[in-house]
């Protein structure tokens, strides 16, 4: 969806800048967006590169976060080998604590939809591990919040390629084939599960392009 950048600021201070395509800038691609930012300034901590600015309203929309440097694992484990057991353990380890942080991050978004439809008059519960937070109105949460749930009417937002399955599951393709296959799979189980929720009613909608889960299974591999 996104072009990325160095950039440099008047102070010196260097950033990573994404700019968004010609090809997949749209109305829809625009209104998507400010959410992305939003979403951005709302996840912090040691292991998060940190939002700097952005310009939702450019001609070309940006947003800039913290530039940080470091080898490409990918390049490393090419031209190396393997990462010795006890930095793939490390690594692992500082990994885990950075998606937490996004993981709370993504909890946090769904208060703020909760927040919103509030706003406008419409009742929400967001879903959590322990259930709604509330019987009545609508019920917000990741896909991964609805296994087990039933619902009349439901919508799946942001089926998108590189959010399902995540941008990251495509370096697996070259240097672990099987677990490229597994994460795939994996990826497309979500939302086939979280649309098996849905009673009489099922809504799905994508931003830029459309998730290879929602083509034909030709697609689903590539």
């Amino acid at each position: 969806m996104g072009q990325v950048y160095l950039g440099e600021s008047p102070a010196g201070r260097l950033v990573a800048v994404k700019v968004i395509k010609p090809s997949v800038l749209d109305e829809d691609s625009r209104a998507r967006f400010p959410l992305e930012v939003d979403s951005l300034k709302a996840v912090y901590g040691p292991f998060i590169a940190s939002f700097v600015a952005a310009d939702t309203h450019a001609e070309r929309p940006w947003l800039a976060v913290e530039f940080v440097q470091g080898a490409d694992l990918l390049v490393h484990v090419s031209e190396h080998g393997p990462l010795p057991l006890v930095e793939a353990a490390s690594l692992g380890a500082l990994l885990a604590e950075g998606l937490g942080t996004v993981h709370d991050a993504t909890n946090d978004m769904a208060d703020e939809v909760v927040a919103r439809l509030a706003r406008r008059g419409i009742m929400a519960a967001k879903i959590t591990g322990d259930g709604a937070r509330g019987v009545e109105g609508v019920h917000v949460g990741t896909m991964y919040r609805f296994k087990g749930l039933e619902y009349r009417c439901m919508i799946i937002a942001g089926v998108s390629e590189g959010l399902v399955p995540r941008s990251a599951v495509k370096t697996w393709e070259r240097t672990d084939r099987l677990r490229h296959r597994r994460e795939l799979r994996r990826a497309r189980s979500l939302p086939f599960v979280a649309a098996t929720r849905a009673r009489d009613a099922l809504t799905i909608s994508w931003h830029g392009e459309p998730s290879r889960f929602l083509g034909p299974p030709g697609a689903w591999d590539r």
